[in-house]
């Protein structure tokens, strides 16, 4: 039986219902050699957090979508999956990412990417304004206890 080749590839699944937005994330991380998931609603995110048979590395989650309380609830099916939020209000809280720093802690979180500057931003073009905050939020300690 052969080997999958993308087997080795991290696996990151994208829940926004921001079409555009998705196509933007997809684009970049299939550069870095990702296998890309795609979740337009949070019904379609949870089916393929269950029925996916590989390991699903990281969350990449609108805000939008009721970020926090979705990861929090997929998270129980995938415990060691990194969840990162971004969103494209300017007005969000602070614990918000702008896409582009979203992609850079991606990036970071799976050791992918320029090695030189792995933290860097890559420009997402649908973007107008971004927040000013540029934090990560792990919530698998939050869930494990």
């Amino acid at each position: 039986m052969q080997r999958d080749s993308r087997e080795s590839f991290p696996t990151v699944l994208v829940a926004t219902s921001d079409r555009k937005m998705c196509l933007e994330f997809v684009a970049h991380l299939q550069q870095e050699s990702c296998l890309v998931l795609t979740a337009a609603n949070p019904d379609e995110a949870r089916q393929i957090i269950v029925s996916h048979s590989r390991p699903i590395h990281v969350l990449l989650i609108d805000l939008a979508m009721d970020g926090f309380a979705l990861a929090a609830r997929l998270n129980r099916y995938r415990p060691h999956m990194r969840a990162v939020f971004f969103s494209e209000q300017p007005g969000d809280a602070s614990d918000t990412l702008s896409p582009e720093n979203a992609l850079a802690a991606v990036r970071s979180l799976l050791g992918i990417g320029r090695s030189a500057d792995a933290a860097s931003p890559i420009p997402i073009r649908t973007t107008s304004q971004k927040p000013e905050c540029k934090q990560i939020r792990d919530i698998t300690p939050r869930i494990a206890s």
